[in-house]
């Protein structure tokens, strides 16, 4: 098995475990419902917390890994050129990094 492979297995089973998870928390929930701990109420409203907070945290993991390839992609190309051009990319990269975070 490659590495790509490992990581394709762990993606492709990653939402079927998702979703156990989900029904496992229903399973859990209703059994509550039925005892008269909660409402079915609560139990909706502690689902969509669940799924909101998990598409937030899935947002900030997708945009850190892109954040990661940009900067190791950028680094490589200050690495690879001459050094008058390193300035010019360097420079633009502070200009833009200024821009985006301060203005």
């Amino acid at each position: 098995m490659t590495h790509c492979d490992i990581i394709n297995y762990d993606i492709s089973h990653a939402g079927l475990i998702g979703n156990g998870l989900v029904i496992a928390v229903l399973g859990g929930g209703g059994m509550l419902v039925s005892s008269g701990s909660i409402t079915v109420g609560q139990l909706s409203s502690f689902m969509l917390y669940v799924v909101f907070t998990g598409t937030s945290v899935n947002g900030l993991s997708t945009f850190y890994a892109e954040l990661m390839k940009g900067s190791a992609s950028l680094i490589g190309a200050i690495q690879t050129c001459p050094p008058i051009r390193c300035w010019f990319i360097y420079s633009v990269c502070l200009v833009t990094a200024y821009c985006l975070f301060v203005m």
